[in-house]
């Protein structure tokens, strides 16, 4: 009865050092981006007594309870189970690791799961219950492996495994051979899936690096249309989903200024209906060649459908301003780089067009103020600084 008393009033205690440590845990795997189910429990008095007094009957010298406390953290995919392991050693004093089912053969099947033993953070726990040790048992385990162990554990370790005969044995290591192959598949395909998006991110950064070249190296004021031949070579088949493959080809014409390669490859891209996003870097870059052939019109369509297709699409914001500039249309060029500034204030080639929309208005004191704005961004970009000096030449 005294040993009732002193769990019951230091048990609070317990369960106040579980709840923190749970938040600490919860904690680290959310900020690795790792989601996983905890169970928590601090064992009831009977279930500590009666480990207490087996301990006893044992003749255990000294009796100790170390799993007063338990967490269980509940994973979906494998390959999570040694991340959190990491992430706990690195971030606990861990007196404890067993590996249940590591010594099995091959062939066998059975309870799979991670213990850990960490050691309570000193001062937790400031009474503590008669034998048991400042300590948190934590199990590491998959859905599939957690599913498995609580239905074992009423099947074999709470009853008689001596009433299963052969037959209903080898039913059950069916069974568990048949979640265990889960588990591995389930690992493969989250692999196979990471890796797929791995490679898209790769391919996605490799074509962003070709555009940027190009927008890099495209003038597009003042440039006068250039006569090209006319390129008959066969387009690549994409209907075996090689669109990427295309869309470098078309931005290796194009960065060559092999400009009639590269319209044929852009609208190729564009009648077979991409998506949004690159519907629209497709439409700008396929404008840029009709801006550099001086075919305006033509320009000021794809620029458009840019937008349409990407409203935040400044480049070709900035692109179509410069095509109403070289018709005159200044109001529908300024209106153009207003928005592309309102997209990203932080571009000075924006400020640079609006300067020089301004400039062929014949407002100088307006063409200088975006030029200076332009070098406030960026004081070492020339063409500002030579459209400066233009710019100045004209003030009184």
């Amino acid at each position: 009865m005294q040993s009732k008393l002193l769990y019951d009033r230091f048990r609070p205690q317990y369960e106040m050092a579980q709840a923190k440590i749970s938040r600490q845990i919860r904690k680290l795997l959310n900020d690795e981006g790792l989601n996983a189910t905890f169970k928590i429990r601090v064992k009831t008095f009977d279930s500590y007594f009666n480990k207490v007094l087996k301990q006893f009957n044992e003749s255990r010298d000294p009796i100790v309870i170390r799993d007063l406390i338990g967490i269980r953290i509940i994973t979906s995919f494998i390959g999570d189970l040694d991340l959190i392991k990491r992430i706990l050693v690195d971030n606990f004093n861990v007196l404890e690791i067993e590996e249940k089912g590591e010594n099995r053969e091959a062939y066998e099947f059975g309870y799979d799961s991670i213990h850990l033993l960490i050691c309570l953070p000193k001062g937790i726990v400031k009474e503590e219950i008669p034998y048991a040790e400042p300590c948190c048992e934590i199990q590491l385990r998959t859905k599939l492996q957690d599913a498995w162990a609580e239905v074992e554990h009423e099947l074999i370790y709470k009853a008689d495994d001596s009433l299963l005969n052969k037959a209903l044995k080898r039913k059950l290591a069916s069974l568990n051979a048949s979640l265990t192959l889960s588990d591995i598949i389930f690992q493969e395909i989250r692999d196979y899936q990471r890796e797929r998006q791995e490679l898209d991110e790769r391919r996605r950064q490799t074509l962003q690096a070709k555009i940027d070249a190009i927008e890099g190296i495209q003038d597009t004021v003042g440039i006068e249309g250039q006569a090209q031949e006319v390129d008959d070579s066969p387009l690549p088949d994409i209907s075996n989903g090689s669109l990427d493959k295309l869309l470098h080809e078309a931005l290796d014409a194009h960065s060559q200024h092999n400009y009639s390669k590269a319209l044929r490859y852009y609208s190729f891209i564009l009648n077979n209906k991409p998506g949004m996003q690159v519907c629209s870097i497709i439409s700008n870059h396929r404008g840029m060649v009709y801006f550099v052939q001086s075919r305006y019109e033509r320009a000021i369509e794809d620029f458009t459908r840019a937008i349409q297709t990407n409203p935040n699409n400044f480049r070709a914001y900035n692109n179509r301003g410069h095509a109403y500039r070289m018709l005159k249309m200044y109001d529908r060029a300024l209106e153009d780089f207003d928005h592309s500034i309102e997209i990203d204030a932080t571009q000075p080639d924006a400020y640079l067009g609006r300067a020089q929309v301004c400039f062929e208005m014949n407002d100088y004191v307006q063409a200088e103020r975006n030029c200076s704005k332009a070098l406030n961004i960026e004081p070492h970009f020339e063409p500002a600084q030579r459209f400066m000096q233009l710019v100045r030449s004209k003030l009184p």
